[in-house]
């Protein structure tokens, strides 16, 4: 049988314990869901600002290979850069310097000539002649706009000039992006991040082993693949396209935060309500069972409780102690009874025993008074005898009409050696009555 003190640590525990399972219960189910959600649309806003941003960077691309265009005889020039022309020296430089939060390097050739000019930070102005293959080109792409390529190193932005009237091409303005293009990606993404920055030629930036099957580059919905969520969207007005990879375990990873830390919690709070209800149920058992160990003893002795800070122990104790006192007492009367029923028990003894020597005395003197030929004597002590032989007999309840004449008819002869002839008397009893 369970004591009241486990019982009363495990419904204290079962209390304690209860509230804050069903509290982590709430948090995996509900909470975890809404981090989720949240870290989702965290990711797709990620998305949307890299997609602003490489629209205003291509924008402003735009605004720089037109300024070049609006160049006045701008490939003529470049074909006559070999023989010391400063006034294309000056218009590279002028773009570079004034767009060096984008750029680090401008090149213009022409492909009339093959020959090429271009400026960066570190060597400055160069005038050389180019091979088609070093252009980047492929004939099928003589006539395109603005195109991005990553040539081993660096990400670079090619714009192809055309004849206005028949497209052919002329020449080519080749821009090299400075490392803050890609800063400016990180900082959006993360550093430790996996964007893919691709057109349809290829990857730009990223892990080349980029599953582009998974990708419907027309819908800005997210795909799952290979244990991973992708974000993609397109570039407005432009054959350039951004890709955000991030795991699936990445997102889920709350719910092993939340799990470990509800675990923890659970293992915190057991230990804290498991001494929380044992100091609480030593409290408030610890007189009940000391009480208890007192009454085992079978000790009729008053008990005193040394906590009594919860009025039912104290009514306990005075309830015990008030039994104990009533049982005392009345121990002691039913001891007192006793001895008195002993002590009549004892009387009546020395009763009997006293008529018994009288009875016999009186039997001795008439025998004497018959040696001495006394016949009244004699007559008298025997009849005395037997009154006080019959009123001996006080263990017999009852005695018949015909025993207690006997005993009066003795006791009236007696009074009548006494008195004489002052006493007279008549014994009348119908004899059906006598038995």
């Amino acid at each position: 049988m369970r004591s009241i003190k486990s019982r009363l640590t495990f419904y204290i525990l079962f209390a304690t314990i209860i509230p804050i399972l069903a509290f982590l219960l709430y948090s995996i189910l509900f909470v975890n869901e809404g981090f989720r959600d949240s870290e989702i649309d965290a990711n797709k806003t990620k998305i949307t600002w890299s997609v602003q941003y490489l629209g205003q960077l291509n924008d402003q691309i735009e605004d720089i290979v037109y300024s070049l265009h609006l160049e006045e005889d701008l490939l003529t020039m470049v074909d006559s850069s070999l023989n010391e022309n400063t006034e294309i020296e000056n218009i590279i430089k002028s773009t570079l310097y004034n767009n060096s939060n984008l750029l680090s390097k401008v090149t213009v050739v022409s492909t009339n000539t093959y020959k090429g000019v271009s400026f960066d930070y570190e060597n400055g102005f160069e005038s050389k002649p180019y091979l088609y293959d070093d252009l980047f080109l492929h004939p099928s792409d003589e006539t395109y706009g603005v195109k991005y390529i990553f040539d081993g190193s660096d990400v670079l932005v090619l714009h192809t000039i055309n004849d206005f009237e028949t497209q052919n091409l002329n020449g080519l303005v080749i821009l090299k992006l400075s490392n803050d293009f890609m800063k400016e990606l990180e900082s959006i993404f993360g550093e430790e991040s996996n964007y893919v920055l691709y057109s349809s030629d290829g990857i730009i930036l990223g892990d080349n082993s980029f599953n582009f099957d998974v990708l419907d580059t027309e819908i800005n919905e997210s795909v799952e693949s290979n244990g991973s969520m992708i974000w993609s969207e397109k570039i407005s007005g432009i054959d350039l396209y951004i890709s955000f990879i991030v795991p699936t375990a990445q997102i889920n990873s709350f719910s092993r935060s939340i799990f470990s830390v509800g675990l923890f919690i659970i293992l915190i709070s057991f230990a804290l309500a498991t001494v929380f209800s044992i100091v609480f149920t030593n409290d408030i058992t610890s007189p009940i069972i000391s009480l208890s160990n007192h009454m085992k003893k079978n000790e009729l002795v008053s008990y005193r409780i040394e906590n009594k800070k919860y009025r039912e122990i104290k009514i306990l104790e005075n309830a015990y102690n008030s039994n104990v006192t009533e049982i005392n007492d009345l121990i002691t009367e039913k001891f007192k009874n006793e001895i008195e029923r002993q002590s009549i028990q004892l009387r009546a003894l020395q009763a009997q025993i006293n008529p018994h020597f009288l009875s016999n005395t009186f039997q001795l003197i008439g025998g004497m008074a018959l040696e001495q030929n006394a016949e009244d004597i004699y007559d008298a002590t025997i009849k005395m005898s037997k009154l006080v032989r019959y009123s001996m007999r006080i263990e017999q309840k009852a005695v018949s009409i015909k025993e207690e004449l006997e005993h009066i008819n003795g006791y009236l002869e007696i009074q009548k050696l006494r008195f004489g002839k002052r006493l007279n008397y008549i014994v009348d009893i119908d004899e059906e009555i006598e038995n």
